[in-house]
């Protein structure tokens, strides 16, 4: 078989005048006279290819390294060429466009259960001319149930890097009974490495880089050069679908993943983690594309993105994921999903991205405090944000998120932040957007659920919809404020309460509250708590429930409907003052006509109940006489000893009435 690309260096026959150097190779109108050069060197520091039943592989020279039988032999001639660029201190190794036909040849050291086909070592670029033109393979060999295979690896016992593959694809011939753990790459205990346009496909698992050994476990935390995959596709594949856990510097961008299915061994898992940083430090998650993640109604893992293991310095920005159709699976069926047993500054940023049909889900246990997390500027499209924690946790912004509820019969922003034992601290809820108008909720659902939190600010935002607007409950220092609640309860006709706390102390101030079921502001056994400048309208039952508690002023609200005001229990100190609608101080100035016989004038003092403090004042001399005042729940009494005398408009008397 003749060479490719043959070693002998062609002269072309040298002409007086020949250039030479850059002069030669620039100037094509020398070169079309025929003067001599070199031809130019390949970009390659190996080659492999097919021809006819034989495959090849080539150094840059032309020079045999190994050939075979193609479709038998592609393994070995491919891993010769790796293995002799290697050696030679790295480059690039060349697959041309064809199908190569691979099977396993190697064992992970100290896992015996993890085999792979051909090993990429430090220094090595594997490129292909393209996806779905350089195709490599495995072969139809059958595999035991609990043998995960790869298509790729690197040694895993010593130090890979510098490792960049690219323009090839990667089929696992995954077989759910012949290979059920039939996978793409896996580099570990690797660093400086990357995928770049490398579709996977038809595998158990995808393209995963991971500064962790293994074989012995051994996290790398020194290895901080990047590992990225980037612009690479999956399609029909499963378990750790695109991953850089345990790494850090990590980078998942531009990458799109379809057509994935559930991972499943004798019925005791089935699971997909699509885009994986589990444990990882410093990562970049952005841009990608996750549609129609398989459901499941059992407990089982579905993750679009995992965040096991608390990671850290993580940016997750401007990715679409979505699962196939909504399923009420808030602990297991997560968009995205952050956990730690421990304390940490995580400093996490979720922003630009669109979730569809699941839960960003944030959880802290073992008594850790996690702190610094900002979620911003998301679409949620029939999923929430659910946070829960055995521990607590701090510096929270959840801002100008957009959440359009259909089916999503949970809380739109649902955060137990803290612990009975430990209080989160400074979390801020801010300029959200809630439209659950469409939704007939059967859960005690809402908007806005917050526990167990110091320092809370609520403000800004705009909800429609749903059974609650916002809870509060065991919080302190709270503020709630500036935000919109609408048709809170009615499209299920229960609940409805546009903003409830609970044994909490804080302000509810400058709120908009229109056609809650049942109340608009509801409080129970709150402490410290002023409600200040809010608008309510249109309530079920009342405007404002009020169940005991202590020090509860109630000031200078607009109080719309037909029960301003229901206190079911009074609170041990209780103030109402200068509200509308709810009346509990009045003044004004009445004038009548005295007859000479009328000793008893009544003035309406429109209060909301009997008062407690009533002041009458005389303006007219014939009003001056000497009288006594009583009061009921109606009118203020003027008794005169001796009736005035006749007169029009001659008895003037100025009022004021307090509860």
């Amino acid at each position: 078989m003749p060479s490719l690309y043959p070693h002998e260096i062609k002269k072309i026959t040298q002409g007086a005048g020949a250039a030479s150097g850059f002069a030669g190779f620039f100037l094509p109108s020398l070169r079309a006279r025929g003067l001599g050069e070199e031809k130019p060197v390949p970009p390659y520091s190996a080659i492999v290819y097919k021809e006819g039943d034989e495959v090849r592989a080539e150094d840059w020279k032309g020079r045999k390294i190994a050939s075979g039988e193609a479709g038998v032999d592609d393994a070995s001639v491919i891993q010769s060429a790796i293995n002799l660029v290697h050696n030679s201190g790295g480059g690039l190794v060349k697959l041309r466009g064809n199908v190569f036909t691979v099977r396993k040849q190697f064992t992970v050291p100290n896992l015996s259960s993890q085999t792979y086909c051909l090993n990429i070592p430090s220094g090595i670029e594997l490129c292909g001319e393209g996806i779905g033109e350089t195709i490599i393979r495995r072969d139809a060999e059958v595999l035991a149930k609990n043998e995960l295979s790869y298509i790729l690896h690197s040694p895993d016992n010593v130090k890979a890097e510098y490792i960049f593959i690219h323009d090839l694809t990667l089929d696992g011939n995954y077989d759910a009974a012949d290979r059920p753990q039939s996978a793409g790459a896996a580099l570990t205990n690797a660093d400086n490495a990357v995928f770049y346009r490398v579709e996977v496909k038809n595998a158990r698992a995808g393209i995963a880089i991971a500064a962790k050994e293994k074989g012995t476990g051994t996290r790398h935390d020194d290895y901080d050069g990047y590992k990225a995959i980037l612009n690479c596709i999956a399609d029909y594949c499963s378990g750790e679908v695109f991953s850089v856990s345990g790494s850090t510097h990590g980078i998942l961008a531009y990458n799109l993943a379809k057509n994935l299915f559930l991972f499943e061994i004798d019925g005791t898992a089935r699971w997909c983690q699509v885009l994986n940083a589990e444990s990882a430090r410093e990562v970049q998650i952005i841009n990608n594309k996750v549609l129609d993640l398989p459901v499941e109604t059992t407990s089982f893992s579905v993750l679009g993105i995992n965040m096991i293991g608390g990671v850290r310095k993580a940016i997750v920005k401007g990715n679409r994921i979505e699962f196939a159709s909504f399923i009420k699976q808030k602990n297991t069926h997560n968009i995205i999903c952050w956990e730690l047993s421990a304390s940490v500054n995580a400093d996490v940023i979720i922003e630009n991205n669109i979730f569809k049909y699941g839960h960003v889900k944030m959880a802290v246990g073992g008594g850790g405090i996690a702190s610094g997390f900002t979620i911003a500027n998301n679409i949620f499209d029939d999923s929430a944000i659910y946070i829960t924690a055995d521990g607590a946790f701090r510096n929270i912004n959840i801002c100008s998120n957009t959440f359009r509820l259909s089916s999503m019969d949970y809380h739109a922003i649902d955060g137990e932040f803290g612990s009975s034992g430990t209080l989160a601290e400074n979390i801020v809820i801010a300029d959200n957007v809630m439209d659950a108008s469409a939704l007939t909720p059967t859960f005690y659902s809402g908007f806005i659920r917050a526990k167990y939190v110091n320092n809370l600010i609520i403000k800004g935002n705009v909800g429609v919809g749903n059974n609650f607007g916002i809870l509060v409950a065991d919080c302190d220092n709270v503020i709630i404020s500036e935000n919109i609640i609408r048709d809170a309860g009615q499209a299920a006709s229960t609940a409805g309460r546009g903003i409830q706390a609970a044994r909490s102390t804080g302000k509810i101030i400058n709120n908009i509250i229109d056609n809650a079921y049942e109340n608009g502001i509801r409080l129970g056994d709150a402490t410290d708590v002023l409600l200040k400048g809010n608008r309510i309208s249109d309530s079920g039952t009342a405007d404002l429930y009020i169940d005991g508690g202590t020090k509860v002023a109630i000031l200078d609200n607009y109080l719309l409907s037909a029960t301003p005001i229901n206190i079911a229990s009074y609170p041990t100190t209780l103030i109402i003052k200068r509200n509308v609608g709810y009346a509990t101080e009045n003044s004004g100035t009445a004038t009548f006509s005295g007859d000479g016989s009328t000793a008893q004038f009544s003035i309406a003092h429109g209060l909301v109940s009997e008062p407690s403090k009533v002041q009458v004042t005389p303006m007219t001399e014939d009003a001056a006489g000497d009288f006594y005042v009583t009061k009921d729940s109606t009118n203020i009494y003027v008794n005169y000893l001796s009736a005035p005398p006749s007169g029009s408009n001659n008895v003037k008397l100025s009022w004021y009435a307090e509860v």
